[in-house]
């Protein structure tokens, strides 16, 4: 396709400036892009963007996505002689293969056009032109040339399967196995990774949960592994690539939506946390903060030496320095007492601070997100229709739908990381005394942390007392 002088380029990869020219141009551009496995823009926008290297002309530009229908228009204009020049990105744009681009420097040698490739170019002055005659005397040295065709093929059949929707390349992860046009569940590594995401939904350790799978099922694998168990989307049922794209419901999921997205919520809320802070089995972990010498206070267990009885726990700072006007460090403090008193502060700040704070409607944006979803859902269900009247090549339909499965996909993980949407009716239950009595120290955990980010104490009158709480919201 072929733009004609003084048309708007500023929608095109060269971005070049509008100018009106009087005499057609000696010198065209030529482009070749394969819309699977490159944006349209890519060749051109990165060397072309300082404007500086650029002639003042706008040149025109001569498009082939996918195809060779412009490259055959820029041969002829070649043998008609009404070209002197012809600039291209890289000289694997002449052609798909080294026979391919030796017939076609050949027609353009007995042409006398020049050549001017942009990939060859310095950063302080633009490529002189080449006479394609002495390519052909050198192409046989161009040996990454053979290994850039080589590779461009690989990424074509990449993208074929992109857009197909089939599994990347490789082994398939744990759990699968791979099937004719998709992932097949291995039932026995799929309780394996099951029975990991249900340790850490209710624990939220993820080196418990890598302990468990050790423990259990005598599966060893790193912590680095666990956290790309619990965030790789092909257990949810879906497809990643390396560009980034997500395709939804591509192969049956080992974990639920409303699973995956309470996931994503743990390991947000513990990134804030040291790593062995975060898997810590004690709900005030990594909370505690003396606010006299601004240590945090790390939780320690005692227990008398050759006694049966239970152990107690303590609070101790870490790095204690002398608070002013304090001659001796914070002494230890009582676990249970810590933990009482900021139960009792939960229960009496957080109903005022749930009605002074405006929390976001989550329903109204999960809808709102949803509405945005279907709407592209019904878009992809008519473009069969489109293409068989012909609106659409396959080639066109195949790339839009992929485009819009991409987007539903993005839309998907932005639903996941809305918080719940009764996050308001779990803030005034948490607020009641007797909801606290019969939860375990993980559960304790789990609610201490979804609503603070520190636990403020400090030694006053010979005991520690919880002088305040800083809430997320």
């Amino acid at each position: 396709m072929a733009r004609p002088n003084g048309l708007n380029l500023e929608t095109s990869p060269l971005k070049l400036d509008r100018m009106v020219v009087d005499e057609p141009s000696r010198i065209i551009i030529y482009c070749s892009v394969d819309p699977t496995i490159a944006p349209f823009s890519a060749p051109f926008s990165a060397p072309f963007s300082d404007r500086s290297h650029l002639p003042p002309l706008p040149y025109p530009l001569y498009e082939d996505l996918g195809t060779r229908s412009a490259l055959s228009q820029v041969l002829e204009l070649a043998r008609s002689g009404q070209i002197d020049q012809i600039i291209v990105w890289q000289l694997s744009d002449l052609g798909d293969s080294l026979t391919a681009i030796a017939q076609h420097l050949q027609t353009l040698a007995a042409a006398n056009v020049m050549l001017q490739i942009w990939d060859q170019a310095s950063a302080q002055e633009p490529p002189a032109p080449v006479d394609p005659r002495h390519l052909l005397t050198t192409l046989d040295t161009y040996q990454d040339l053979a290994q850039q065709q080589h590779q461009k093929r690989l990424q074509q059949g990449h993208a074929r399967n992109r857009l197909a929707a089939l599994p990347p390349p490789g082994r398939a992860p744990f759990g699968y196995r791979r099937g004719k046009d998709r992932y097949t569940i291995d039932r026995a590594a799929a309780n394996m990774i099951k029975e990991f995401f249900e340790h850490f939904l209710l624990y939220g350790s993820l080196r418990g949960a890598v302990r468990f799978l050790a423990q259990k099922h005598h599966k060893q694998i790193s912590v680095s592994t666990g956290r790309h168990w619990l965030t790789n989307p092909v257990y949810r049922g879906d497809l990643a690539y390396k560009t980034g794209e997500v395709i939804l419901n591509t192969h049956p999921a080992i974990v639920s939506r409303e699973e995956a997205a309470q996931v994503d919520r743990l390991l947000r809320r513990n990134r804030s946390l040291a790593p062995k802070t975060a898997s810590a089995a004690r709900s005030l972990a990594g909370l505690t903060v003396c606010g006299a010498c601004q240590s945090k206070l790390a939780i320690t267990s005692a227990r008398a030496r050759r006694s049966s009885a239970p152990g107690y726990l303590y609070l101790r700072p870490l790095n204690c320095q002398l608070a002013v006007g304090c001659a001796e460090k914070c002494p230890l403090a009582n676990y249970d007492q810590i933990l009482q008193q900021a139960i009792a502060q939960i229960c009496r700040e957080l109903p005022d601070r749930v009605d002074r704070t405006q929390l976001p409607d989550v329903s109204a944006i999960k809808g709102q997100l949803q509405q945005t979803m279907d709407r592209k859902n019904d878009i992809l269900n008519r473009i069969p229709d489109l293409e068989a009247e012909g609106i659409f090549d396959p080639q066109s339909a195949q790339l839009r739908a992929h485009q819009l499965r991409a987007e539903m996909g993005a839309i998907q993980e932005q639903i996941s990381q809305l918080p719940p949407a009764n996050l308001d009716a779990i803030a005034r239950s948490v607020s009641i005394p007797e909801f606290w009595q019969d939860l375990s120290e993980a559960e304790r955990r789990f609610y201490f942390r979804e609503f603070l980010k520190t636990i403020w104490v400090a030694y006053r009158g010979q005991c520690w007392k919880v002088t305040g709480l800083d809430f997320v919201f």
